[in-house]
Protein backbone atom coordinates (compact mmCIF):
# COMPACT_ATOMS: atom_id res chain seq x y z
CA UNK A 1 0.00 0.00 0.00
CA UNK A 2 1.32 3.42 -0.94
CA UNK A 3 0.63 6.23 1.48
CA UNK A 4 -0.45 9.51 -0.10
CA UNK A 5 0.56 12.72 1.60
CA UNK A 6 -1.96 15.43 2.39
CA UNK A 7 -1.58 18.48 0.16
CA UNK A 8 0.00 21.51 1.75
CA UNK A 9 -1.89 24.79 1.97
CA UNK A 10 0.03 26.13 -1.04
CA UNK A 11 -0.66 22.97 -3.07
CA UNK A 12 -4.36 23.10 -2.17
CA UNK A 13 -4.47 26.74 -3.21
CA UNK A 14 -2.84 25.90 -6.55
CA UNK A 15 -5.35 23.09 -7.14
CA UNK A 16 -8.27 25.42 -6.39
CA UNK A 17 -6.86 28.02 -8.78
CA UNK A 18 -6.55 25.42 -11.56
CA UNK A 19 -10.07 24.14 -10.95
CA UNK A 20 -11.44 27.67 -10.93
CA UNK A 21 -9.53 28.70 -14.06
CA UNK A 22 -10.91 25.72 -15.97
CA UNK A 23 -14.41 27.13 -15.54
CA UNK A 24 -13.47 30.20 -17.58
CA UNK A 25 -11.88 28.48 -20.58
CA UNK A 26 -13.73 27.72 -23.82
CA UNK A 27 -16.62 29.42 -25.61
CA UNK A 28 -18.79 32.09 -24.02
CA UNK A 29 -22.36 33.31 -24.50
CA UNK A 30 -22.02 36.65 -22.80
CA UNK A 31 -22.38 40.38 -23.14
CA UNK A 32 -19.12 41.40 -24.84
CA UNK A 33 -18.68 44.59 -22.83
CA UNK A 34 -18.78 42.54 -19.62
CA UNK A 35 -16.13 40.15 -20.94
CA UNK A 36 -13.82 43.05 -21.81
CA UNK A 37 -14.25 44.60 -18.36
CA UNK A 38 -13.73 41.26 -16.58
CA UNK A 39 -10.55 40.48 -18.51
CA UNK A 40 -9.18 43.97 -17.84
CA UNK A 41 -9.93 43.65 -14.13
CA UNK A 42 -8.34 40.21 -14.02
CA UNK A 43 -5.19 41.49 -15.72
CA UNK A 44 -5.02 44.29 -13.16
CA UNK A 45 -5.63 41.72 -10.38
CA UNK A 46 -8.66 43.75 -9.37
CA UNK A 47 -11.27 40.96 -9.22
CA UNK A 48 -12.47 40.34 -5.65
CA UNK A 49 -12.84 36.81 -4.35
CA UNK A 50 -16.41 35.67 -3.81
CA UNK A 51 -17.90 35.50 -0.33
CA UNK A 52 -19.78 32.19 -0.36
CA UNK A 53 -21.10 32.69 3.18
CA UNK A 54 -23.69 35.26 2.07
CA UNK A 55 -27.06 33.62 1.31
CA UNK A 56 -29.31 34.70 -1.52
CA UNK A 57 -31.97 37.33 -0.84
CA UNK A 58 -35.16 38.60 -2.44
CA UNK A 59 -36.25 42.16 -1.79
CA UNK A 60 -39.52 42.62 0.06
CA UNK A 61 -40.07 38.96 0.96
CA UNK A 62 -38.85 37.15 4.08
CA UNK A 63 -36.65 34.18 3.29
CA UNK A 64 -34.98 31.51 5.32
CA UNK A 65 -32.17 29.15 4.39
CA UNK A 66 -30.97 25.90 5.88
CA UNK A 67 -27.21 25.41 6.14
CA UNK A 68 -24.23 27.60 5.39
CA UNK A 69 -24.28 26.98 1.63
CA UNK A 70 -27.94 26.58 0.61
CA UNK A 71 -28.91 25.40 -2.86
CA UNK A 72 -31.77 27.90 -2.82
CA UNK A 73 -33.66 30.25 -0.57
CA UNK A 74 -37.21 29.44 0.47
CA UNK A 75 -40.11 31.70 1.34
CA UNK A 76 -42.33 30.91 4.29
CA UNK A 77 -45.14 29.85 1.93
CA UNK A 78 -43.03 27.34 0.02
CA UNK A 79 -41.47 29.13 -2.97
CA UNK A 80 -37.89 28.22 -3.90
CA UNK A 81 -35.96 31.31 -5.04
CA UNK A 82 -32.96 30.26 -7.10
CA UNK A 83 -30.35 32.88 -7.99
CA UNK A 84 -28.79 33.17 -11.45
CA UNK A 85 -26.38 36.02 -10.77
CA UNK A 86 -23.02 37.10 -12.12
CA UNK A 87 -21.20 35.11 -14.79
CA UNK A 88 -22.52 31.60 -15.42
CA UNK A 89 -19.91 28.83 -15.56
CA UNK A 90 -20.28 25.05 -15.59
CA UNK A 91 -18.54 24.65 -12.21
CA UNK A 92 -17.93 27.02 -9.33
CA UNK A 93 -15.56 29.96 -9.67
CA UNK A 94 -13.65 31.66 -6.87
CA UNK A 95 -14.62 34.94 -8.54
CA UNK A 96 -18.29 34.43 -7.77
CA UNK A 97 -21.02 34.01 -10.33
CA UNK A 98 -23.24 30.98 -10.73
CA UNK A 99 -22.42 27.32 -11.32
CA UNK A 100 -24.73 25.67 -13.86
CA UNK A 101 -24.18 22.32 -12.15
CA UNK A 102 -25.25 23.78 -8.79
CA UNK A 103 -28.26 25.36 -10.50
CA UNK A 104 -29.35 21.99 -11.86
CA UNK A 105 -28.96 20.45 -8.40
CA UNK A 106 -31.05 23.26 -6.92
CA UNK A 107 -33.76 22.82 -9.57
CA UNK A 108 -33.99 19.07 -9.03
CA UNK A 109 -34.02 19.45 -5.25
CA UNK A 110 -36.79 22.04 -5.37
CA UNK A 111 -38.80 19.98 -7.85
CA UNK A 112 -38.64 16.88 -5.61
CA UNK A 113 -39.16 18.70 -2.29
CA UNK A 114 -42.80 18.15 -1.18
CA UNK A 115 -42.71 21.40 0.79
CA UNK A 116 -41.89 23.46 -2.32
CA UNK A 117 -44.94 24.64 -4.25
CA UNK A 118 -43.28 26.77 -6.95
CA UNK A 119 -39.92 27.99 -8.23
CA UNK A 120 -38.71 31.51 -9.02
CA UNK A 121 -35.48 32.08 -10.95
CA UNK A 122 -34.01 35.43 -9.84
CA UNK A 123 -31.80 36.57 -12.73
CA UNK A 124 -29.13 39.28 -12.89
CA UNK A 125 -26.39 38.02 -15.18
CA UNK A 126 -24.30 39.07 -18.20
CA UNK A 127 -24.32 35.47 -19.47
CA UNK A 128 -21.62 32.85 -19.31
CA UNK A 129 -19.86 29.90 -20.85
CA UNK A 130 -21.31 27.58 -23.46
CA UNK A 131 -20.21 24.65 -21.29
CA UNK A 132 -23.09 23.48 -19.11
CA UNK A 133 -25.63 25.82 -20.69
CA UNK A 134 -27.63 23.32 -22.75
CA UNK A 135 -28.08 20.92 -19.81
CA UNK A 136 -29.20 23.76 -17.54
CA UNK A 137 -31.76 25.09 -20.01
CA UNK A 138 -33.04 21.57 -20.69
CA UNK A 139 -33.55 21.11 -16.94
CA UNK A 140 -35.58 24.32 -16.68
CA UNK A 141 -37.66 23.38 -19.73
CA UNK A 142 -38.33 19.91 -18.30
CA UNK A 143 -39.74 21.34 -15.08
CA UNK A 144 -41.78 23.92 -16.99
CA UNK A 145 -43.39 21.23 -19.15
CA UNK A 146 -43.75 18.22 -16.86
CA UNK A 147 -43.66 19.31 -13.23
CA UNK A 148 -46.86 20.27 -11.37
CA UNK A 149 -44.87 23.08 -9.76
CA UNK A 150 -44.92 26.39 -11.66
CA UNK A 151 -41.50 27.80 -12.55
CA UNK A 152 -41.25 31.55 -13.23
CA UNK A 153 -38.23 33.76 -13.93
CA UNK A 154 -37.71 37.44 -13.17
CA UNK A 155 -34.73 39.61 -14.11
CA UNK A 156 -33.42 42.71 -12.41
CA UNK A 157 -30.76 45.00 -13.99
CA UNK A 158 -29.48 42.55 -16.62
CA UNK A 159 -30.39 39.35 -18.45
CA UNK A 160 -27.98 38.76 -21.31
CA UNK A 161 -27.09 35.94 -23.66
CA UNK A 162 -26.79 32.63 -21.71
CA UNK A 163 -28.90 34.08 -18.87
CA UNK A 164 -31.63 34.99 -21.35
CA UNK A 165 -31.37 31.48 -22.83
CA UNK A 166 -32.06 30.06 -19.36
CA UNK A 167 -34.82 32.54 -18.52
CA UNK A 168 -36.79 31.90 -21.71
CA UNK A 169 -37.26 28.26 -20.69
CA UNK A 170 -39.43 29.21 -17.69
CA UNK A 171 -43.22 29.29 -17.98
CA UNK A 172 -43.35 33.04 -17.37
CA UNK A 173 -40.47 35.49 -17.81
CA UNK A 174 -40.65 39.06 -16.51
CA UNK A 175 -38.19 41.89 -15.85
CA UNK A 176 -37.87 45.10 -13.85
CA UNK A 177 -38.55 48.46 -15.56
CA UNK A 178 -34.86 49.33 -16.09
CA UNK A 179 -33.60 45.83 -16.88
CA UNK A 180 -31.45 45.31 -19.97
CA UNK A 181 -32.44 42.23 -21.97
CA UNK A 182 -30.76 40.72 -25.01
CA UNK A 183 -27.26 40.01 -26.36
CA UNK A 184 -28.66 37.21 -28.51
CA UNK A 185 -25.82 35.85 -30.58
CA UNK A 186 -22.46 34.14 -30.39
CA UNK A 187 -19.11 35.79 -30.98
CA UNK A 188 -15.48 34.70 -31.15
CA UNK A 189 -12.31 36.78 -31.34
CA UNK A 190 -9.00 35.49 -32.73
CA UNK A 191 -5.69 37.36 -32.75
CA UNK A 192 -3.16 37.18 -35.56
CA UNK A 193 0.18 37.83 -33.84
CA UNK A 194 2.36 36.73 -36.76
CA UNK A 195 3.41 40.30 -37.60
CA UNK A 196 4.33 40.99 -33.97
CA UNK A 197 6.43 37.80 -33.90
CA UNK A 198 8.09 38.76 -37.18
CA UNK A 199 8.93 42.24 -35.89
CA UNK A 200 10.45 40.62 -32.81
CA UNK A 201 12.58 38.38 -35.01
CA UNK A 202 10.66 35.24 -34.06
CA UNK A 203 9.64 32.55 -36.55
CA UNK A 204 7.11 30.04 -35.23
CA UNK A 205 6.98 26.58 -36.83
CA UNK A 206 3.99 24.26 -36.31
CA UNK A 207 4.70 20.57 -36.82
CA UNK A 208 1.41 18.70 -36.75
CA UNK A 209 -0.65 15.94 -38.36
CA UNK A 210 -3.17 18.26 -39.99
CA UNK A 211 -3.62 21.77 -41.33
CA UNK A 212 -5.79 22.80 -38.39
CA UNK A 213 -3.92 20.91 -35.68
CA UNK A 214 -1.98 23.67 -33.94
CA UNK A 215 -4.05 26.44 -35.52
CA UNK A 216 -4.16 29.82 -33.73
CA UNK A 217 -0.89 29.26 -31.87
CA UNK A 218 0.73 32.58 -30.86
CA UNK A 219 3.00 33.97 -33.56
CA UNK A 220 1.32 32.08 -36.42
CA UNK A 221 -0.66 33.54 -39.27
CA UNK A 222 -4.45 33.21 -39.19
CA UNK A 223 -5.56 31.81 -42.56
CA UNK A 224 -8.94 32.08 -44.28
CA UNK A 225 -9.47 28.36 -43.64
CA UNK A 226 -8.98 28.88 -39.91
CA UNK A 227 -11.43 31.78 -39.85
CA UNK A 228 -13.96 29.67 -41.75
CA UNK A 229 -13.80 26.92 -39.12
CA UNK A 230 -14.37 29.45 -36.33
CA UNK A 231 -17.34 30.94 -38.20
CA UNK A 232 -18.85 27.47 -38.62
CA UNK A 233 -18.48 26.75 -34.91
CA UNK A 234 -19.99 30.11 -33.95
CA UNK A 235 -22.96 29.51 -36.27
CA UNK A 236 -23.49 25.98 -34.95
CA UNK A 237 -23.42 27.07 -31.30
CA UNK A 238 -25.72 29.99 -32.03
CA UNK A 239 -28.18 27.59 -33.63
CA UNK A 240 -28.74 25.86 -30.26
CA UNK A 241 -29.30 29.27 -28.67
CA UNK A 242 -31.86 30.41 -31.25
CA UNK A 243 -33.79 27.12 -31.19
CA UNK A 244 -34.07 27.32 -27.40
CA UNK A 245 -35.49 30.85 -27.52
CA UNK A 246 -37.83 29.83 -30.33
CA UNK A 247 -39.15 26.93 -28.26
CA UNK A 248 -39.24 28.72 -24.91
CA UNK A 249 -40.93 31.86 -26.15
CA UNK A 250 -43.13 30.24 -28.80
CA UNK A 251 -41.67 32.43 -31.54
CA UNK A 252 -41.02 31.66 -35.19
CA UNK A 253 -37.49 30.95 -36.39
CA UNK A 254 -37.52 34.08 -38.53
CA UNK A 255 -38.65 36.26 -35.61
CA UNK A 256 -35.85 34.98 -33.39
CA UNK A 257 -33.31 35.35 -36.20
CA UNK A 258 -34.20 39.05 -36.52
CA UNK A 259 -33.38 39.51 -32.83
CA UNK A 260 -30.00 37.78 -33.15
CA UNK A 261 -28.07 41.01 -33.54
CA UNK A 262 -26.27 41.10 -30.19
CA UNK A 263 -28.35 44.14 -29.25
CA UNK A 264 -29.69 44.85 -25.76
CA UNK A 265 -33.10 46.36 -25.10
CA UNK A 266 -34.70 47.86 -22.02
CA UNK A 267 -37.46 45.62 -20.69
CA UNK A 268 -40.46 47.56 -22.14
CA UNK A 269 -39.09 47.09 -25.65
CA UNK A 270 -38.09 43.50 -24.87
CA UNK A 271 -41.73 42.87 -23.94
CA UNK A 272 -42.91 44.37 -27.23
CA UNK A 273 -40.49 42.09 -29.08
CA UNK A 274 -41.87 39.03 -27.28
CA UNK A 275 -38.72 38.19 -25.34
CA UNK A 276 -40.41 38.64 -21.95
CA UNK A 277 -44.01 38.46 -20.72
CA UNK A 278 -44.15 41.71 -18.84
CA UNK A 279 -42.46 44.56 -16.96
CA UNK A 280 -42.91 44.63 -13.20
CA UNK A 281 -41.19 44.65 -9.82
CA UNK A 282 -39.87 41.51 -8.15
CA UNK A 283 -42.74 41.65 -5.62
CA UNK A 284 -45.26 41.71 -8.48
CA UNK A 285 -43.49 38.79 -10.14
CA UNK A 286 -43.72 36.80 -6.90
CA UNK A 287 -47.40 37.69 -6.57
CA UNK A 288 -47.97 36.34 -10.07
CA UNK A 289 -46.26 33.09 -9.15
CA UNK A 290 -48.39 32.79 -6.02
CA UNK A 291 -51.55 33.22 -8.10
CA UNK A 292 -50.38 30.46 -10.44
CA UNK A 293 -49.61 28.19 -7.48
CA UNK A 294 -53.14 28.79 -6.12
CA UNK A 295 -54.60 28.04 -9.57
CA UNK A 296 -52.65 24.78 -9.86
CA UNK A 297 -53.74 23.81 -6.34
CA UNK A 298 -57.42 24.35 -7.24
CA UNK A 299 -57.02 22.27 -10.39
CA UNK A 300 -55.37 19.47 -8.42
CA UNK A 301 -58.19 19.55 -5.84
CA UNK A 302 -60.81 19.34 -8.60
CA UNK A 303 -59.00 16.43 -10.26
CA UNK A 304 -58.70 14.66 -6.91
CA UNK A 305 -62.43 15.08 -6.16
CA UNK A 306 -63.28 13.80 -9.65
CA UNK A 307 -61.11 10.72 -9.18
CA UNK A 308 -62.65 10.02 -5.78
CA UNK A 309 -66.19 10.35 -7.15
CA UNK A 310 -65.37 7.91 -9.97
CA UNK A 311 -63.94 5.45 -7.45
CA UNK A 312 -67.11 5.68 -5.32
CA UNK A 313 -69.35 5.14 -8.35
CA UNK A 314 -67.28 2.15 -9.47
CA UNK A 315 -67.59 0.58 -6.02
CA UNK A 316 -71.44 0.77 -6.04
Amino acid sequence: MTASKMPTQIESSNMNVKQCAAQHFGWWLCKTAWIESAVSSYNLKDLPKADRSVPTSWAGDPLYVDGAAPLFARTSDGIAVIDISGQMTKGQSSYGGTSNIMLRQALRTADRDPDIKGIMLAIDSPGGTVAGQLNLSTEIARIAKSSPKPIFAHAEDGMHSAALWAGTQAQVLTAGPMTEVGSIGTVATVHDTSKAAEDAGVKVHIISTGDLKGAFMPGTEITDEMLATVQTRVDDLNGFFLKAIQSGRGMSASAVKKLSTGEDWLSPQAAELGLIDGVMSDEQAMAGLRREIAKVSRQQDQARRLRNSKIRLASL
